[in-house]
């Protein structure tokens, strides 16, 4: 071969180089979200953690930029992680956050201080996180269509030990909840690539309508009320703030797209009462006479968050150390671990000085998820999905907080920290920030 023609070749060895590359690092981070996003089926073995939690060291390694700007946020995280990680050397597995859990934690934070200075693989971890998210949610409404695909194979094989994992409104996981925030997770991604992502392509319009209307009734499945209460709350906000105008016409759309979904639901729930569920039990939540009645006596487990503050107020009793056993349980080692409101549970576990630095990363985080999403320079696209998601997804997950457990639920720990935490960080640093590899 002459020299003239290696000098033709060399130029396009290098792409198809960084190519392999790229798809190398894509299939390390397919493996990664592929544990937390179907754990309920991979739990039986710690063999898939153990790879997922490698893949997920050796992306970082690789992938990691060092020059990026560190926030506040990033030294809330690096410290709450190892208060997680040394509460858990000081009193084990059983007294604080098990082992899987942990890890679980720990690979959520990694990605979200590599993720944060690598902006150009935020749209990867989008895409697969909810490619994943969609197969769920299909699952659920086959669960709901073929009773008989769940009873037959998937309890008997994954699940049949757990009582909680009940059919349809569990889908794939271990418990309704989970699949409740995973679906809300779904709902927010799908919504954000509807209103904001790249233009569909001619004849494919319909294609991102369907996927968010088969997140909503899947959401609907799961009869769980606070994820769909705060996925609407969020969606909202995040739709309003991206658009920038709240003029009659955008105000009056959301009205009748809002009005046309309640018709259609009513309708459908005459004929699917499953579909009805949800907004049943939050009928039922808003006629209670009974605070303990309305919220399911969680108030049972805010008030032993409270007594538990009252031992520690200012450093807590380490990470994952709540504990609550329900009076009259017939299982003496059955017990909540989490208080279902994650500021209260953030008090008993890490003091006043471990909400403080939660609220820090928490408003720092949040302001810049509606600084990035609200930029009148952003038009539909990659950068404006991202922004759109990030918001939307932050104020679920602050708002539900006061009802549920997503800051201690691995469902969440990747949604939250991979992407919504790490787009609102890496949309606000300079362009060209996160070309850089591990230099």
């Amino acid at each position: 071969m002459s020299a003239a023609t290696l000098r033709e070749a060399k130029p396009k060895a290098v792409p198809a180089a960084a190519e392999r590359v790229r798809r190398f690092d894509t299939l390390l981070l397919v493996v990664v979200l592929a544990y937390p996003m179907f754990r309920g089926l991979l739990a039986g073995s710690q063999f898939p953690l153990l790879v997922s939690t490698a893949s997920c060291a050796l992306f970082a390694f690789r992938n990691v930029n060092l020059r990026m700007s560190l926030r506040a946020a990033h030294a809330v995280w690096l410290l709450l992680g190892v208060f997680a990680v040394g509460t858990f050397l000081v009193l084990g597995g059983s007294r604080s956050l098990n082992s899987s859990r942990l890890l679980l934690f720990v690979d959520a934070l990694l990605l979200f201080f590599t993720l944060s200075g690598r902006p150009d693989w935020l749209g990867t971890v989008r895409d697969v996180l909810l490619a994943m998210l969609l197969l769920n949610a299909a699952a659920t409404i086959l669960f709901f269509v073929v009773p008989g695909v769940y009873d037959s194979f998937v309890k008997p094989r994954f699940f049949a030990g757990n009582s909680s994992a009940t059919g349809y409104e569990s889908g794939l996981t271990s418990h309704y909840s989970y699949n409740g925030v995973l679906m809300a997770a779904g709902l927010l991604l799908s919504f954000s690539k509807m209103v904001a992502g790249d233009a569909p392509r001619k004849g494919r319009g319909w294609a991102p309508v369907a996927v968010f209307v088969a997140f909503a009734l899947a959401l609907l499945l799961t009869t769980k009320r606070a994820p769909l209460v705060c996925a609407l709350v969020g969606l909202a906000i995040a739709y309003f703030t991206f658009s920038g105008r709240l003029k009659f016409r955008s105000i009056m759309r959301i009205v009748t797209a809002t009005a046309l979904v309640a018709v259609a639901i009513a309708v459908v729930a005459q004929f699917v009462p499953a579909v009805g569920g949800t907004f049943e039990r939050i009928m039922d939540a808003v006629e209670s006479d009974s605070m303990d009645s309305a919220t399911s006596n969680r108030t049972w487990l805010w008030e032993h968050a409270v007594e538990l503050w009252d031992v520690s107020p200012v450093i807590g009793n380490g990470w994952g150390t709540y504990r609550f056993h329900w009076p009259g349980a017939t299982d003496p080692d059955a017990a909540s671990i989490t208080a279902h409101n994650i500021y209260l549970n953030l008090l008993a576990e890490g003091g006043v000085v471990g909400l403080a630095l939660f609220l820090v990363s928490a408003v720092q985080l949040l302001h810049l998820g509606r600084v990035a999403c609200s930029s009148e320079a952003l038009t539909r696209g990659d950068r404006a999905c991202l922004a759109t998601f990030s918001l939307g997804y932050q104020v679920f997950f602050l708002a539900y907080g006061f009802f549920g457990a997503p800051l201690y639920d691995a469902e969440c720990y990747f949604v939250y920290f991979a992407l919504a935490a790490a787009s609102a960080l890496a949309l606000s640093a300079p362009r060209d920030g996160g070309r850089h590899g591990r230099d």
